[in-house]
């Protein structure tokens, strides 16, 4: 049966799980569709935010690399584990797509939903009783190799306490590929930087 998955972590965010034997093949494949339908559907508003999302999502040498984008407020997740593609994305756009190809909770095997930190045995020991994929609420605890496609850095989200630059009490904030975690309130400047120090490179 093909559903439509409902609530994740927020009243705004859908997950979904697809074959790569269907439409979508990879990573790279779910992540350029979801980009072209919001940039066809919002239109030039955010053009420039998603043409900088697609140019480093291009030029990912590994089609199933694990990415995470920002979809217009929301988050978007998007990993291959096995033969699926798991999907956390949006609900505030009918990802038709993505919605035809979805497996239900009957597609999907009980070795599957064993790889999951959030199932533990207990939950087995007299019956099965798999989640609805749209359940899969796993990416902050289990991963931390998503490519964050808007700033390229290899990395996720983090909580911070008590940063020293804007003295929050507690924050949002990423680990970054060089393993270092920073604030919220850094990024753009770390963004600059890296940014001055390509420049420098070209000279």
């Amino acid at each position: 049966m093909k559903i439509r998955s409902g609530f994740v972590s927020n009243s705004s965010s859908s997950s979904f799980i697809v074959s790569d034997k269907g439409y979508f093949k990879t990573v790279k494949d779910v992540a350029i569709y979801i980009i072209n339908y919001l940039k066809s559907t919002w239109g030039a508003q955010k053009n420039d935010y998603y043409s900088t999302e697609l140019d480093v999502l291009n030029n990912i040498s590994n089609s199933d690399t694990p990415v995470y984008f920002d979809t217009g407020g929301d988050e978007t997740y998007i990993r291959k584990v096995d033969d699926k593609i798991i999907i956390c994305t949006t609900q505030n756009a009918d990802f038709e797509k993505i919605r035809e190809n979805a497996l239900g909770t009957n597609d999907i095997s009980e070795e599957f939903y064993r790889k999951f930190d959030f199932i533990t045995d207990d939950e087995y020991k007299e019956e099965f009783k798999p989640n609805d994929p749209s359940d899969f609420n796993y990416y902050y605890p289990k991963f931390n190799d998503f490519l964050i496609l808007q700033h390229n850095f290899y990395g996720r989200h983090t909580y911070i306490n008590n940063c020293t630059h804007c003295k929050q009490r507690f924050s949002r904030g990423w680990i970054l590929k060089n393993g270092k975690t920073a604030c919220g309130c850094q990024i753009d400047r770390i963004i600059r930087k890296e940014k001055l120090n390509k420049i420098k490179k070209r000279k």
